[in-house]
């Protein structure tokens, strides 16, 4: 698979404009615009009048032409460290392949445009309702990552541990699992830590929860993973 996406001007969009998602199946099409083979999704805009009342549109102030892909990540080193998670609350994890005019300096506007990729919203089911907003979140790099995701399972979900591993162990999973995810040389990551609960309904029902948007630019993958607990 070419680990590269064909990027897209930023042309303004008229204000009586919305974007509408559309799927494109055709294989020639796809790998005519991308250099892909598969189904992937692409975000149309069209103007209102061409469109039927009954559509539900999100409205955005720029064209946003955005080709994204579910990816799948079949590493064991993730296979244990999603096991290791899940001893702390149940846990929602799904890659999203995608390259367009953003990531950009505005980390709302990022997190807004992912999650109303074609290819987030096909795998998100486990969330629920998935606000607009994101609330309050924390940017961390990479070594600020792992020492969440060690905080998450030393803490074991609202009960705790009854056999803990050893501290050791933990690091050496997350750590182990990070690279499996995010190997050399596509090992910078930056990663949105969403700390308002709301943002999703799986976070807003729990009794404590970690939600995190893991993003690599170098290959335009990104990774959301939940982990949320009931009481």
């Amino acid at each position: 698979m070419n680990e590269f996406w064909p990027s897209f001007g930023q042309p303004e969009l008229a204000s009586n404009s919305r974007v509408v998602p559309a799927f494109i199946g055709s294989d020639r099409l796809l790998s005519a615009i991308s250099g892909l083979s598969g189904a992937a999704y692409l975000s149309l805009t069209l103007p209102l009048s061409s469109l039927p009342d009954t559509l539900h549109l999100s409205s955005t102030s720029a064209l946003q032409m955005q080709v994204s892909q579910s990816y799948t990540v079949n590493k064991p080193e993730l296979a244990e460290l999603l096991d290791l998670l899940s001893k702390c609350g149940e846990v929602v994890s799904f890659f999203v392949k995608t390259k367009s005019i953003w990531p950009n300096g505005n980390a709302i506007k990022n997190l807004d445009q992912l999650f109303i990729t074609e290819a987030f919203q096909a795998q998100s089911s486990m969330l629920g309702r998935v606000s607009k907003d994101p609330g309050s979140f924390s940017i961390l790099n990479r070594l600020e990552f792992e020492g969440s995701l060690v905080a998450v399972a030393l803490g074991g979900g609202c009960h705790g541990w009854t056999n803990a591993p050893s501290l050791e162990r933990i690091r050496e999973l997350v750590v182990a699992g990070l690279a499996a995810v995010f190997p050399e040389p596509y090992d910078e990551v930056y990663v949105y830590r969403l700390d308002d609960l709301k943002w999703c309904e799986f976070t807003d029902e729990a009794t404590e929860s970690k939600s995190y948007v893991a993003h690599q630019g170098a290959r335009g993958l990104w990774w959301m993973l939940t982990i949320a607990d009931i009481d």
